[in-house]
């Protein structure tokens, strides 16, 4: 984050303007400018109308819910890329129906991109962590991404998560088949 003291100086503005990252980023300083001129234009002339501010406003909330619908992404911070930073996405059964014994060679796992495309099937990593499941995601997965997992009891019952993004860090598998040749 960009302090006071960082904007002030030589180069200032010129890191204020390479901390605007995403469309979003940009809607805020630009807000932040447009109303700065307009209320102290309106204090200090009467050529202003006092609802000037307030139009600037609507339209600026008005973008903002323009670019939330063609870049949804634009409302989450960037996570960093590269290949060490898996993504955890925290697995909660019901209680009822514990303890939950995964094969974990047979949990399958597949990722299809959010504007369409081919979905990939791939590998699922998932593991026990003191008691509770958590499936690792590869880190090149998109934020966009719908993830499909199909987890597989040593025992037979078997488990599915539909269309859950990296958004969500917690997902609850639902039960799709309860014993080998059985259905819930």
């Amino acid at each position: 984050m960009t302090t006071p003291d960082e904007v002030e100086g030589e180069g200032g503005r010129i890191r204020l303007i390479e901390a605007i990252k995403t469309p979003l980023n940009a809607i805020v300083l630009f807000a932040l400018i447009a109303e700065a001129f307009l209320i102290t234009g309106s204090i200090q002339s009467d050529r202003i109308p006092y609802w000037a501010p307030l139009l600037v406003m609507v339209l600026i909330i008005v973008l903002f819910f323009v670019t939330i619908l063609f870049r949804p992404t634009s409302l989450y911070p960037e996570r960093p890329r590269g290949p060490t930073t898996p993504i955890d996405v925290q697995l909660g059964f019901p209680v009822d129906k514990q303890p939950i014994d995964l094969d974990t060679d047979a949990t399958v796992m597949t990722v299809k991109p959010w504007k369409g495309g081919v979905a990939k099937r791939k590998d699922a990593s998932i593991r026990d962590v003191s008691g509770s499941w958590v499936l690792q995601l590869p880190p090149e997965t998109d934020t966009t991404d719908l993830i499909q997992v199909v987890l597989v009891e040593r025992n037979g019952r078997e488990w599915r998560v539909d269309n859950f993004s990296l958004i969500d860090r917690t997902v609850t598998p639902k039960l799709t088949k309860d014993r080998p040749g059985g259905g819930q």
